[in-house]
C-alpha cells in the first residue's frame, strides 16, 4: 500500500533528523490525498510522544502544518484543496460501466461449433492439398474437429468474464470476475489508443487509460469498451482534474527533472526521404507518358497523320501535366510537413521547447500524439504528430516524419523515447497526454 511505503520513508527520514518537503510532494503526486497524508503523520506524532522524543514530534508537526496549510502560501502542499473538492462534487452519482455478458451455455455451444466447423474446413483443405483425403478414415474427419472444439470451448467460456468499471468521487474500481483493483482518481492522467490493422484494413482499436502506480511508474489499463463509452469514461475522469501545482511544488518538479532531455530531429534526412518519394512519383508519371507516346509511334502506320499528331499531343500533354501536378503536390506536401517539423525538442521541468516555440506547463491544457507503436500506423499518408493545445483552445501541430509500413527512413527513429519522456512530464505537471492519433 502507498501509505505503508510513505510511513516507512518518513521513519527513515526521521532517523536522519528531519522530514523532506520533497518526500511529501512526491507522495501527493502519486495520488495521496490530504486527509491520508495527515493521518499517517499524526500516527507517527503519537508514537514519538509515547517515546518522549519531543524534537522528532516537533519535526512531524512542522510537516503536518505544511499539509494542513498553516504555513506561507508558497509552501502549502494542498493550496487548492477546496477547489478540488468542488470539482469532485460535480460527479454526484457514481458511474458504472459493464461489458455485455454472454450466457455460458450459449458461449460454450457457439465456441464449440465455430471451432469444429473451422477445424473441419482446414482439414479438408490440408487433406486435399496433400492428396491424402481418400486414405483418411471417416472417424478422423469427425474426431479432430470435435476434440479441438472440446478443448477451446471450455477455455473460452472460463475466460468470458464480465468487466465492471465504477467511477465515483474518489476511486476508480476495476472488477473482472473475482479479480478487483481499486485506484485513486488522482492517479489517472491521459489515454493511449492504438489503431489495429488486419491485412491493411483498420479494425476496432485497443484503448487504454494511463495511471501512476505506487512505485512511481506509469502504466496502462486496457479498457474493453467501444469509443462512445470510453469517451464518456474519459469525460468523467476529466472532471476530477487536480489543481495546479504551487510554486514550491514546481521547485520540487525542477529537481526531479534536474537534467532536461533534448531530442535532435534529423529534418534534412526526413526532407530527403520526402523528395525521394516525390521523384519516384514524377518518374512514374513520365513513364506513363513515354509509354503512351511509344504506343502512338508504333501504331503510326495504322493512323492518319493528323490523328497521329492529335493523339501524340494528347498523351504528351496528359503525361506532362500529371508529372507537373505530382511535383507540385509533393513539393507542397514536403514544405508543409517540414515547416512544422522542429529541429529539436527540449523537455525541461516546467517547459517544453519545439525549436522556436516554447510552452510553459501552465499554458498547456492537453497534449495529443500519435502512438509510438510502429505497427499502429497503417497507411502511407499518416504522420507521426504531437499536438499542443494551449489554454485558449488553439492547437499547435508538430510533425516527426511520415510512417509508411515499408520505409523506416521517413520516420523519426527516437520518437518513442520522446513520447516516454513527455508522458512522465505530463504526469508531473498535471496535464492530460492522449495518444489517440493512430
Amino acid at each position: 500500500m502507498i501509505t505503508d511505503t510513505f510511513r516507512e520513508e518518513l521513519i527513515s527520514e526521521l532517523n536522519s533528523g528531519s522530514i523532506n518537503y520533497q518526500t511529501l510532494a512526491k507522495y501527493k503526486y502519486m495520488g495521496m490525498d490530504k486527509d491520508t497524508m495527515y493521518k499517517v503523520l499524526d500516527s507517527l506524532r503519537v508514537e514519538m510522544r509515547k517515546k518522549g522524543d519531543e524534537e522528532l514530534e516537533d519535526k512531524i508537526m512542522d510537516a503536518m502544518d505544511l499539509v494542513v496549510g498553516w504555513c506561507s502560501p508558497q509552501l502549502k502542499l494542498f493550496p487548492d484543496q477546496e477547489t478540488t473538492k468542488e470539482k469532485q462534487e460535480t460527479i454526484k452519482e457514481k458511474k458504472v460501466y459493464q461489458t455485455r455478458m454472454t450466457k455460458k451455455p450459449i458461449m460454450f455451444i457457439g465456441t464449440f461449433l465455430a471451432t469444429a466447423i473451422l477445424s473441419f474446413l482446414l482439414l479438408v483443405y490440408l487433406f486435399y492439398q496433400f492428396d491424402i483425403s481418400s486414405s483418411v478414415p471417416l472417424f478422423v474427419w469427425i474426431l479432430i474437429p470435435v476434440v479441438l472444439g472440446a478443448i477451446v470451448a471450455p477455455i473460452a467460456t472460463f475466460n468470458n468474464k464480465q468487466v465492471t468499471i465504477t467511477i465515483d468521487g474518489e476511486t476508480f474500481t476495476y472488477v473482472k470476475g473475482e479479480d478487483k483493483a481499486v485506484f485513486p482518481i488522482q492517479s489517472f492522467r491521459g489515454t493511449h489508443v492504438t489503431q489495429n490493422y488486419i491485412n491493411g484494413a483498420a479494425v476496432d482499436p485497443t484503448r487504454f487509460l494511463k495511471f501512476l502506480c505506487e512505485d512511481g511508474k506509469i502504466r496502462q489499463l486496457q479498457i474493453p469498451f467501444g469509443e462512445k463509452i470510453f469517451s464518456d469514461m474519459v469525460t468523467q475522469l476529466e472532471k476530477m482534474k487536480r489543481a495546479d501545482i504551487s510554486e514550491e511544488s514546481k521547485e520540487v518538479m525542477r529537481e526531479s527533472f534536474s537534467n532536461s532531455s533534448s531530442f535532435e530531429i534529423p529534418k534534412e534526412k526526413l526532407a530527403q526521404a520526402f523528395k525521394r518519394i516525390t521523384r519516384f512519383r514524377i518518374n512514374v508519371s513520365l513513364l506513363i507518358a513515354f509509354i503512351s507516346l511509344a504506343v502512338c509511334v508504333v501504331s503510326y502506320i495504322y493512323l492518319e497523320l493528323m490523328f497521329f499528331i492529335a493523339m501524340t499531343l494528347l498523351f504528351g500533354v496528359v503525361g506532362l501535366t500529371l508529372a507537373i501536378g505530382v511535383y507540385l503536390y509533393g513539393r507542397k506536401e514536403t514544405k508543409n510537413a517540414l515547416a512544422n517539423t522542429p529541429a529539436f525538442v527540449s523537455v525541461e521541468p516546467l517547459r517544453i521547447v519545439f525549436e522556436k516555440d516554447s510552452y510553459d506547463a501552465s499554458d498547456i491544457s492537453k497534449l495529443l500524439a500519435s502512438p509510438p507503436d510502429y505497427n499502429s500506423l497503417g497507411t502511407n499518408n499518416e504522420f507521426r504528430m504531437i499536438v499542443v493545445t494551449d489554454r485558449n483552445g488553439v492547437d499547435h501541430k508538430y510533425y516527426f516524419g511520415r510512417a509508411p509500413k515499408d520505409n523506416r527512413s521517413m520516420v523519426y527513429e527516437d520518437y518513442s523515447n520522446l513520447i516516454a519522456v513527455l508522458t512522465k512530464w505530463s504526469f508531473a505537471n498535471n496535464i492530460d497526454f492522449r495518444m489517440d492519433l493512430g
